[in-house]
């Protein structure tokens, strides 16, 4: 975003036309989802564009903490409420992946989604008054998410969970500890196998459960990531 005269066309020209209902001469704040912002005033409004003239461009420092969330695939509708959540959250980036449980999501049209899941975060971030835009990837496989690099490496487990005396933390216990980057898995509904299991451990990652119930992916994910977002 620059000073001076800006034209928005498409979804933006929608968005202030039809849901805003904004008119000329009115003031709109603007973003670009990089931690640009701007004022701008409304000069005209015409079928295809909208003619604005940008002010007080300012940098802004990021408004989220580093929280990437990897979760399996879920359905479209759960997928869109999901990605919607973790956006007001605050997470920094949302990874889908496919493992051994739920395998029959890995022949997702990886365009055409990542485009709708743009747009959809794009819509979260625009209402819960974000700057910067989470990133989105995926689908990918389990394996590839697993060697990703991060200070802190979480994987949730059902209240249940047994495997080998692995030791398993209340998420709250350990919020202390967690700095810099922090990554939480979420696994599919039928949880991950124990082969599975053993190599997410293998790579560094610390089980961890929400609560005393069994929770779905989505629930899982952001009751997770709302607690470690909480931190002081």
């Amino acid at each position: 975003i620059n000073s001076g005269k800006l034209y928005l066309t498409d979804e933006e020209h929608h968005y202030l036309t039809n849901v805003l209902r904004l008119k000329p001469n009115q003031q709109v704040e603007l973003f670009d989802g990089q931690g640009t912002t701007a004022s701008a005033t409304i000069e005209s409004i015409q079928k295809k564009q909208i003619e604005l003239m940008a002010h007080d461009v300012k940098k802004v420092t990021p408004d989220f903490k580093n929280i990437t969330v990897a979760l399996a695939l879920l359905d479209k509708e759960r997928t869109y409420w999901v990605i919607e959540k973790l956006t007001e959250i605050g997470v920094k980036k949302i990874i889908w992946f496919f493992s051994t449980r739920n395998l029959n999501k890995k022949s997702i049209n990886k365009q055409n989604q990542q485009s709708r899941w743009q747009r959809c975060a794009l819509a979260a971030t625009r209402q819960s008054g974000r700057v910067f835009l989470p990133k989105i990837d995926g689908p990918i496989s389990l394996p590839e998410v697993i060697q990703s690099d991060f200070d802190s490496c979480l994987v949730g487990v059902p209240p249940s969970f047994y495997l080998e005396n692995r030791e398993v933390n209340s998420l709250i216990s350990i919020l202390h500890s967690l700095n810099g980057s922090v990554m939480l898995l979420v696994g599919p509904e039928g949880g991950f196998t124990i082969e599975e299991y053993r190599n997410i451990f293998e790579h560094g990652f610390m089980a961890v459960n929400f609560g005393k119930h069994t929770m779905r992916v989505e629930t899982a994910a952001i009751t997770g990531a709302g607690i470690i977002s909480a931190k002081p």
